[in-house]
């Protein structure tokens, strides 16, 4: 495709994103390393969208923030990314995920986790019982039509910056955009075919849409 249009023209379900757009915004982002950035973390605000399955889906977790340049508050970067894929035949064990979530929210300034509820109640209530994060369950249905369609147009705009992580591009290019009839040309990010994973393209979509939603 030679432009824009060219590269989104599809039918009912096609590509979520073209590659070429993706790697638009690849970009060189300061590093959100514990190690890097010392052990009380970094102050930026941060979003977590998580996605879950068990058997044949992945566990995937997204860190979202602002734009780290001033000039360019309005935008969000992917600033890190953690990924569970289940043993063959066996289920994901969700201790290592909650573990996890438990750590970063420690070290960072994680002002909302934003997760898909099918799966996660259990363990979304053990967290705000411990009161680790403030757990907020996402809409599948209409809420993810707006944050898919608004992801999109981030990163058509290079709106949204990442690092160039191969897990989360393959995600992302593993994604088809179903368009919803009667939904104003609104899209769902669904898998192009059944075994393909779009975990982290769905975490992402959830934690862009909060982060920008909570005014950080």
């Amino acid at each position: 495709p030679e432009t824009v249009t060219d590269a989104l023209a599809g039918d009912e379900q096609s590509s979520f994103i073209p590659e070429q757009l993706w790697d638009a915004c690849l970009e060189e982002l300061p590093s959100f390393a514990p190690e890097e950035v010392g052990l009380a973390g970094t102050k930026e605000p941060v979003v977590l969208g998580v996605d879950a399955g068990v058997s044949n889906d992945c566990f995937g977790i997204v860190a979202v923030t602002r734009h780290p340049h001033p000039s360019r508050h309005d935008d969000v970067a992917i600033r890190a990314i953690r990924l569970w894929e289940p043993p063959k035949g066996e289920h994901i064990d969700f201790a290592e995920p909650e573990k996890f979530i438990r750590e970063i929210c420690r070290l960072y300034n994680v002002v909302q986790l934003a997760y898909d509820p099918y799966q996660l109640e259990s363990m979304m209530q053990n967290l705000t019982r411990d009161a680790v994060v403030w757990c907020e369950p996402f809409n599948q249905q209409k809420d993810r039509l707006i944050a898919d369609s608004e992801l999109r147009d981030l990163i058509v705009n290079r709106r949204l910056a990442h690092d160039g992580n191969r897990s989360l591009r393959e995600h992302f290019l593993n994604a088809a955009a179903k368009l919803q009839a009667k939904e104003d040309s609104q899209i769902r990010i669904v898998k192009k075919a059944p075994h393909r994973k779009v975990d982290l393209a769905v975490a992402t979509s959830m934690a862009c849409n909060r982060c920008l939603y909570l005014l950080l």
